[in-house]
């Protein structure tokens, strides 16, 4: 009985993760068309619109020799996709709700905080997603890393001075975080030089699309303290309210980096560091230059 070769196996699932990859690129366009109609919506990325049941069957196919998507095949799937984006675009929100409700607040079950995401769902949630206590943080590249800052050091001279601090992703509100990442982390098969050697193995291993926004215990505790040395409501603060704080400096009295000492609220959200053991009751001291 003949048999193939590991050599062969192996060249012709190269051969067919290649024509994958085309197939993956040349959907980009078509991506982007619909950026015209779901412009008021929260289009995912493309690395995750790649991973919509609707569209894996576009490029995923083994058995499809051709190395690009034509019209007709596109359009056969287009009212799928676009209901699925509609559905993608609803569980964006009520996740988001979510998981700002559960950082917020306690709630004794599940049914509980459900019941409270259900009754924010059928409010204004333009309102509720501009407050400063529903802030989010980008988990869509905005890897934490370690980075030199210029800051004002008042240690006796009142200069600048770099320090190298660890920093979370972008902080803002859902509508903020999703155009940010559409700017600055959508870059996913570009290019036609573009290919999957620089994603990680987690991306590699995806076989559903990501939510990509996260918000911590320590992020919450941190703007809540803000609010409190503001003296701002927190039912009606938003972050323009936060903005208008950053005239002088902040003082967080235990932090843990080099330099205790914030010029923006923003620095010191993203700083984890800077908030190790911290919450309300222990609120960053601020202080007029």
């Amino acid at each position: 009985m003949p048999t193939t070769s590991k050599r062969t196996q192996s060249g012709l699932k190269e051969a067919a993760t290649d024509r994958q990859l085309s197939r993956k690129r040349s959907l980009r366009p078509f991506y982007e068309s619909l950026k015209i109609s779901f412009s008021d919506s929260f289009l995912p990325l493309f690395i995750d619109f790649l991973l919509l049941s609707s569209v894996k069957p576009l490029w995923q196919d083994d058995s499809n020799e051709e190395n690009t998507i034509d019209d007709s095949a596109w359009k056969l799937l287009l009212p799928l996709i676009k209901s699925e984006l509609e559905e993608y675009h609803l569980e964006s929100i009520s996740s988001a709700v979510r998981l700002i409700l559960s950082t917020n607040d306690e709630f004794k079950t599940e049914e509980d905080l459900e019941d409270a995401v259900d009754e924010i769902l059928e409010g204004d949630l333009d309102s509720f997603f501009n407050l400063a206590t529903s802030l989010l943080v980008c988990d869509g590249g905005c890897q934490a890393s370690k980075k030199f800052v210029s800051r004002i050091s008042y240690w006796g001279y009142g200069c600048r001075r770099r320090f190298q601090e660890s920093q979370t992703g972008f902080v803002g509100s859902l509508q903020e975080i999703i155009a940010h990442q559409q700017q600055e982390h959508n870059g996913y098969l570009e290019s036609d030089h573009d290919d999957d050697s620089d994603l990680s193995a987690k991306e590699k291993k995806r076989i559903i699309p990501a939510y990509r926004f996260s918000r911590s215990l320590e992020v919450a505790c941190a703007i809540l303290a803000l609010l409190e040395v503001g003296q701002l409501d927190e039912d009606v603060a938003t972050s323009d309210d936060l903005d208008s704080l950053d005239s002088g400096y902040y003082r967080w009295d235990n932090s843990r980096t080099k330099n205790k000492y914030f010029d923006k609220w923003r620095e010191l959200v993203r700083t984890p560091s800077s908030r190790l053991n911290m919450c309300p009751s222990n609120d960053p001291r601020r202080t007029d230059a």
